[in-house]
């Protein structure tokens, strides 16, 4: 159940995440990513209920589904074809 909705995530959030990559620079839109799940993983010691927890927890699987998308934008920039 939790990698279905890890892989909903990642389909929904690729597509943004991809045209985002394109029209800025990666280094940008990673650095933005990382310091966003940086402030939603703080936030995970101040939660002080289920409700909450449940709430930086979806937050936190919406900037962990980024990286799989930017990984592999990443590695494909990297790997150039050489067929004719």
């Amino acid at each position: 159940m939790g990698l279905q909705r890890l892989l909903l995530r990642i389909l929904l959030l690729g597509v943004p995440y991809n045209i985002a990559h394109r029209s800025h620079t990666s280094r940008k839109v990673s650095r933005s990513n990382t310091f966003m799940w940086g402030i939603v993983v703080a936030l995970t010691a101040v939660c002080s209920n289920y409700g909450g927890l449940v709430t930086v927890r979806f937050f936190l699987g919406v900037a962990e589904a980024t990286l799989t998308p930017a990984f592999m934008f990443i590695t494909s920039t990297w790997c150039v074809s050489h067929i004719p």
